[in-house]
């Protein structure tokens, strides 16, 4: 089965650079794309976060960057919003029903998205200037909460595996009420929505972004506010490429069947030994 594969927006940028420099990389990617070894999907996340280059006075890096979500990503399969795709996975498991298909498809090409004019360029100006200012009001909030916890709450500090226990119900708990199925997950037991990736993926980027910030006080980021649409619209692969090193380790403390979360080095020497990692070829160059 050809695999999937979710970049994270970082990854982009670390591929940009090898296709100036390691341009073989490059290669690499793109051929293991064309012969069918793996497809990367886009998701409204990484289209929110690369509308930026649309304000950028280089024409040089529009161009790549467009070659690049081009070339390497298929806009025939957009995943759904990361709020939508939770809730209904939340709900088919209420109903005790297979999960719904996750991508929908995307009425926007590539050249329509990187050039765009009249109306739609003003919307998406105006979504980079929304997006930017709802981010720093997210972050500036976060770091509010921190204080607010850390002033109120100065209890010891245990292990990860300890708070999990404590936390992951309580959090599993809140979505399905949020999602208005809580008391038909609680008859099929709640406990089952954490086998759900997009369930679990969520709820271990909750608990471990709740434990690492706000319990052991580490910083907080702007970019932090993505990290969980991030982390479910990835549910929807086999692997979660990222060279976000604190979001990468989050997400591997609680493993999750059928999903691994690598960096892009790793995935570049995988497709050099496609036998030996499963990136076989499915159809011909």
């Amino acid at each position: 089965m050809i695999k999937i594969v979710y970049f994270d927006r970082n990854v982009v940028n670390r591929i940009k650079t090898q296709l100036f420099t390691e341009d073989s990389n490059y290669l690499l990617l793109r051929n293991a794309v064309n012969e069918g070894r793996f497809i990367a999907p886009i998701s409204g996340p990484l289209l929110e976060e690369t509308l930026p280059i649309l304000k950028t006075p280089s024409e040089l890096k529009r161009v790549t960057e467009q070659q690049i979500i081009t070339e390497l990503f298929n806009w025939d399969w957009l995943v759904k919003f990361h709020s939508l795709l939770l809730d209904d996975d939340i709900r088919s498991y209420a109903k005790g029903e297979p999960l719904s298909f996750p991508f929908r498809s995307l009425a926007l090409t590539p050249q329509e998205f990187f050039n765009p004019t009249g109306k739609m360029r003003r919307d998406f100006l105006q979504i980079i200037d929304e997006t930017q200012q709802l981010k720093e009001r997210q972050f500036l909030d976060l770091k509010e909460s921190r204080r607010v916890y850390q002033e109120r709450f100065k209890a010891r500090v245990g292990s990860f595996d300890e708070f999990w226990k404590q936390a992951a119900e309580i959090t599993v708990e809140h979505i399905a009420g949020r999602s208005g199925v809580l008391q038909e997950c609680k008859e099929r037991g709640l406990d089952g929505l954490l086998n759900i990736k997009s369930v679990r993926l969520y709820v271990t980027y909750y608990v471990a972004y709740f434990y690492y910030s706000f319990v052991r006080g580490e910083r907080v980021l702007r970019s932090d506010s993505r990290d969980h649409h991030h982390a479910v619209s990835a549910s929807v692969a086999d692997i979660f490429v990222t060279h976000d090193e604190r979001f990468a380790r989050m997400l591997r403390l609680v493993p999750i069947d059928g999903f691994e979360v690598i960096d892009l080095n790793t995935l570049l020497r995988r497709l050099r030994f496609p036998g030996l990692f499963g990136f076989h070829a499915h159809q011909s160059s």
